[in-house]
Order: C-alpha cells, then sequence, then structure tokens
C-alpha cells in the first residue's frame, strides 16, 4: 500500500487538494458503475465541484447506514462521506489533505489490482498541480479568518494527462460543465452557481 511521505501535498493549493480528492472519488465512481447504476456518487461528485465554484450551491448528504450496505453501496457512501466531511467538517479539522489522502488510501482498496495505475496517475497529479496550483497561490487569512470556498477555482482538465490546462479558464470551464450536466441532481442548486 502507498504510503504518503511527510509534507505530501504541500506544495498545492487548498483547492487543488480538494480536487484531487474529487478526481480520485471519480476512479471510485467508474470502477463500480459497471456493478451499480445508482448515480449518487456520480452526483455527490458533481455537487463537490459546484462547492468548489459556490459552496452556497451544494447540499449536504448523509447516506443512510440501513440503506448503504454491501460490498457495492457500501464504498460508494464510504465515498461519498469523505466528500461531504471535505466540503461541510472543515471547521472540525481545517486539514483539507487528511480527506484528500482519505480518498486516495480508499480509492487504492477499492481499485484493488489498479491500485498501482492509480498510484501513478495520483503522482502524476500532485505533480502537475503543485505546478499550476501551488501553495503559494491560497489568498492569505487573518488569524481567526475561516475560509468560505476553495479559492482559485482548480478545474477538472487539470487531472487529465495530455490535456492543456489554463488556470485562468478553470472557473468557467467548470462553470459550463456544471451547467450541460444533471440538473437533476438532488445535491445542487444550480440558482447558486455564477461563472
Amino acid at each position: 500500500m502507498f504510503e504518503a511521505p511527510d509534507g505530501f501535498l504541500e506544495e498545492i493549493s487548498d483547492a487543488a487538494a480538494f480536487g484531487l480528492a474529487l478526481a480520485s472519488a471519480s476512479w471510485i465512481d467508474v470502477r463500480l458503475s459497471g456493478v451499480s447504476s445508482d448515480p449518487m456518487l456520480s452526483q455527490v461528485i458533481a455537487a463537490g465541484w459546484a462547492n468548489m465554484l459556490e459552496p452556497e450551491a451544494s447540499d449536504y448528504f448523509e447516506p443512510d447506514d440501513e440503506e448503504w450496505v454491501g460490498p457495492v453501496r457500501a464504498p460508494l457512501a464510504t465515498t461519498a462521506i469523505i466528500l461531504m466531511d471535505a466540503m461541510y467538517g472543515m471547521n472540525l479539522n481545517p486539514d483539507i489533505r487528511l480527506r484528500t489522502s482519505w480518498m486516495a488510501d480508499f480509492a487504492r482498496y477499492v481499485l484493488e489490482d489498479d491500485a498501482e495505475t492509480f498510484d501513478a496517475w495520483f503522482n502524476w497529479a500532485a505533480d502537475r498541480l503543485a505546478r499550476v496550483h501551488p501553495r503559494s497561490e491560497m489568498p492569505k487569512l487573518g488569524l481567526f479568518d475561516v475560509p468560505v470556498r476553495f479559492e482559485p477555482v482548480v478545474g477538472r482538465d487539470v487531472f487529465v494527462p495530455e490535456t492543456d490546462y489554463d488556470p485562468a479558464t478553470a472557473r468557467s470551464s467548470l462553470y459550463n460543465w456544471l451547467m450541460q450536466g444533471d440538473r437533476d441532481n438532488p445535491f445542487i442548486d444550480f440558482s447558486e452557481l455564477r461563472p
């Protein structure tokens, strides 16, 4: 199993760490989509991207323990819980990298034989994020300030190898993707989204 070195992900912004958790969750979603047609996890991941744009645009969801059991539904629920904690648990522990690490570890568990492929992608993505969304770009906060949003916005394309990525268009690209997606997503308030 992958063991993150001390300081791993410390070079990337909080928004980049959150985006990496969302992209890692997508690996789990794709893996389980062959055995589950439930759209919940895809919808929660999209709500996470909406939260990246506007925190008020996403709604909290907690899977029911009795409904989300078994070898497929339990991993779907666990992934959603980690993402919801990343979105709504920051007041209890503001270290977003902790959630990114949880998601990566869980993805490795779910992916089993593909864990090495995931690790190669994850390390590549973390390196790319350190270049295009470094920690230094994070807004400076006062001692008692609580961040209300992940800024600057990280686009989904940054996680796709061999794509050109322009941080300047990340917000509009993410907004357009959300507006063209599942408008029946129960976890997104589309009226709160702004380009």
